[in-house]
């Protein structure tokens, strides 16, 4: 079909044609990127910010820990070596999002064992079932009180995460949006 003369033309031209392809890609690959493009590298990870978080009770290692910022309960409480046996998971939500300085306790099924309350300690639980943590709670727990908003529930949030632990109800007269009024219908719905 093809002489050799012309065999060996084509066999030269596919070779060339091989050599510049490879000579194309290495130039690509070793020609710095167009000023103005940002190139990342795979091996780069987005720097997450570490929060630390005390776990104490029924875990087998009680300890504070180091964990990025938006870890879960559960997770905490696996770098803590595990629940206990005598860990009483249904008290807790291990789904919750911690945050940074947060004290996390694990209670054993001993500990939360119902025990008849009196009419009087009824009515105290009950209560304490009902207040709002304004150092814990979220904005959507914080618009739960009368006359706080999600605008201010938010300023509460921002507030005591620049500011530290709120500790008294006149603390919270230092976030902009609440007033003598304000704090005097949700005083007696928060604790600290």
């Amino acid at each position: 079909m093809f002489s050799d003369k012309q065999r060996s033309g084509l066999i030269w031209i596919v070779v060339f044609i091989i050599v510049a392809a490879f000579g194309f890609h290495l130039y690509d690959r070793l020609s710095p990127p167009p000023s103005g493009v940002i190139v990342k590298s795979e091996d780069e990870k987005p720097s997450l910010k570490e929060i630390y978080v005390y776990v104490h009770g029924a875990v087998k290692n009680p300890g504070v820990y180091k964990v990025y910022k938006g870890s879960r309960v559960f997770e905490v409480i696996e770098l803590a070596g595990g629940l206990s046996p005598s860990a009483d998971v249904r008290s807790i939500n291990l789904a919750r999002v911690v945050e940074d300085g947060e004290n996390i306790s694990v209670p054993t099924i001993e500990g939360t064992k119902v025990q008849t309350p009196s009419v009087g300690e009824e009515a105290q639980a009950g209560r304490r079932e009902k207040l709002i943590n304004v150092n814990k709670a979220s904005v959507e727990e914080l618009e739960k009180l009368p006359g706080i908003g999600k605008t201010i529930a938010q300023r509460i949030v921002n507030y005591r995460e620049k500011n530290g632990p709120f500790k008294s109800p006149s603390d919270l007269l230092k976030v902009k949006g609440i007033g003598e009024k304000k704090l005097e219908k949700i005083k007696g719905l928060i604790t600290f």
